[in-house]
C-alpha cells in the first residue's frame, strides 16, 4: 500500500489547470436571504424572483447543483396556491409540485427544500433563479416570512459546482 502526502497540489503550466476526478466539488457559492417576500394572488400564474446567486463554472463539462432552502406561507384565502421554479437566466430548468388550496381559511406556513442538477455547458458567468407564484384565488403567499418572536429568518440558495 502506498500513501501519497502533499500540501498542495499546483499545476504544471497554472494552477487552474489542475483537473480534478469526476464528483469533486470545484466551488460553492452561497447566497443568504433576510427579510420576507410578499406576493399577491392574479388571475394566473405571476413568477416573482425571490433568490438569485451567480456562478463561473472552471468547466464546460461541469454540473452545477442548485439548493434552495427557505420558509413559506399561503394566506388564509381559499384558492390559489404557492408554486416554486429554478431558471439558469431566463430559461425555466425545474418546476416543482404546488401547494393548493381549494376552500380553507386556515393560514398555513412552511419550509421546503428543492434541487436540480443542472448541466449549463458554459465557462461563462452563469445566474440561477429561484421563483414563486400564486395561483389565481385571492391568495398571498410569503417568502422567508418572520414570525413573531423569530425575526432573523433567513434562506438560502447555493450553487455547487461538480467536476464530469
Amino acid at each position: 500500500m502506498s500513501t501519497l502526502t502533499v500540501d498542495n497540489i499546483v499545476g504544471a503550466t497554472t494552477a487552474a489547470n489542475v483537473k480534478l476526478p469526476e464528483g469533486c466539488v470545484l466551488q460553492t457559492i452561497q447566497n443568504v436571504k433576510t427579510g420576507s417576500v410578499t406576493q399577491n394572488s392574479g388571475s394566473s400564474l405571476t413568477y416573482l424572483t425571490v433568490h438569485s446567486a451567480t456562478i463561473t463554472p472552471k468547466y464546460s463539462t461541469s454540473k452545477i447543483l442548485v439548493r434552495v432552502s427557505y420558509g413559506w406561507g399561503d394566506s388564509n384565502a381559499s384558492g390559489g396556491g404557492f408554486v416554486p421554479r429554478f431558471l439558469r437566466g431566463s430559461t425555466t430548468i425545474a418546476d416543482y409540485n404546488a401547494f393548493w388550496r381549494s376552500n380553507s381559511s386556515n393560514a398555513i406556513y412552511s419550509f421546503a427544500n428543492h434541487e436540480f442538477l443542472d448541466s449549463p455547458a458554459t465557462t461563462s458567468a452563469t445566474t440561477y433563479h429561484f421563483q414563486v407564484a400564486t395561483q389565481s384565488g385571492s391568495d398571498t403567499i410569503y417568502y422567508n416570512p418572520s414570525y413573531s418572536g423569530h425575526t432573523t429568518q433567513i434562506s438560502t440558495l447555493t450553487l455547487m459546482e461538480i467536476a464530469q
